[in-house]
């Protein structure tokens, strides 16, 4: 990697960490927080806590139009931050997450690899596929939320891999920008792991989850990173199956021990409640382990594509 890359990466861990400092205290005087669902009493924290990290993505990745050559991630990049933002602010339905999360794709459609099967797909099929596939990973990575650390941990975890994946397939670019949100998704980790001082807020999901989802359409990576989301997956598709009690957004009970009951709708939490991981952290820690072993999986799929196409 050049120098000026590896200074770019430092300087953005740096900045990151000092912002979120800075914007975790300042939300705080300002209100800022809002109650932790999955604690007994009124635990609360900061709601929009990954916005300085957005801000900062968004600034590097200018850096990286000049210097690496992509601009339709850093298009994608403001798109997302404020997509989410938006949700924040005014509240976003499901359907319009959905509609609105398709939209850089369509616009870079001329730049993305095709989506490709064991056999030929003809172009407005693979056009389509493409732009469900960045639609699904944008939205389930928002979906697969309200636990401390989930979001950021399965964040930093999938962009850890790729960024590993890209390194061994000698793609510069991609490597480079999953490493950006590998960086940043570990930073917040540090706030938003049990007991969490800040919650990412749709500003924090939506980036990174668009983000994971266009670059790995550009860069070709689906079914990597179709292994990788297969918890987020099962979570979006079982929300998607009890839609109206999903569109409720009815949470999981707290009990005064601090076990969870199922909440109303369908979802990967409430069948791990069912059986019997029924506290916050066990929750996490189990997906987050899941999710590991999908990276390792994922990675060797990779090696043996890899392995098959270079001989």
């Amino acid at each position: 990697m050049p120098l000026e890359s590896i200074i770019t990466l430092i300087a953005v861990g740096v900045v990151a960490y000092w912002l979120q400092k800075l914007w975790i205290s300042s939300s705080w005087r300002a209100n800022l927080v809002s109650k932790d669902l999955h604690k007994a009493g009124e635990v609360r924290a900061v709601r929009i806590g990954a916005l300085p990290h957005a801000m900062v993505a968004v600034i590097s990745l200018c850096w990286a139009v000049w210097a690496l050559d992509v601009p339709y991630v850093l298009m994608a990049s403001s798109y997302y931050a404020l997509l989410g933002l938006a949700d924040d602010v005014i509240g976003l339905r499901n359907l319009e997450k959905i509609i609105y999360s398709s939209f850089p794709l369509i616009a870079a459609y001329h730049v993305y690899k095709p989506f490709k099967l064991w056999f030929a797909l003809p172009y407005p099929l693979m056009a389509i596929i493409s732009v469900l596939f960045v639609v699904y990973v944008a939205n389930a990575v928002n979906t697969l939320a309200g636990f401390n650390g989930l979001e950021m941990g399965s964040t930093a975890i999938i962009s850890g891999f790729l960024a590993l994946i890209s390194l061994i397939k000698k793609y510069e670019n991609a490597f480079f920008v999953y490493l950006i949100l590998f960086i940043l998704s570990l930073i917040f980790l540090k706030d938003n792991w049990y007991p969490a001082k800040a919650f990412p807020g749709n500003v924090g999901t939506f980036f990174f989850g668009g983000i994971l989802a266009l670059a790995s359409s550009i860069y070709g990576l689906y079914w990597e990173m179709i292994i990788l989301t297969l918890p987020h997956g099962v979570d979006f598709f079982l929300k998607l199956i009890s839609w109206r009690r999903t569109a409720k957004k009815v949470p999981a009970k707290v009990r005064s021990d601090g076990t969870l009951e199922p909440p109303g709708n369908l979802s990967l939490a409430a069948i791990l409640i069912r059986k019997g991981i029924n506290k916050e952290k066990k929750i996490v820690v189990t997906i987050l382990a899941v999710e590991a072993l999908l990276g390792v999986v994922a990675l060797t799929y990779s090696l043996l594509t890899l392995c098959t196409f270079s001989r």
